[in-house]
């Protein structure tokens, strides 16, 4: 699925590539932070960083599209 989306984003657009780099390394950094502190993971925090992970990828989406 990764290199599917990396194909299609960077057919369509090369600035789309810095969308999933963030959302790549704000996922395994939260998951990682979040295994450090609790020592585990929990339903609450899986929909933390779901709910994290959409907001990077949302505001990294839209600052690819800003600048060129």
């Amino acid at each position: 699925v990764s290199v599917f989306a990396v194909a299609l984003s960077l057919s369509v657009d090369p600035r789309l590539l810095w969308t999933l780099v963030a959302t790549g390394s704000a996922f395994v950094g939260l998951r990682l932070w979040m295994m450090q502190r609790i020592g585990g993971t929990t339903g609450d925090t899986a929909g933390a960083l779901i709910e994290l992970t959409e907001t990077v990828t949302l505001t990294a989406a839209s600052l690819s599209m800003t600048y060129r």
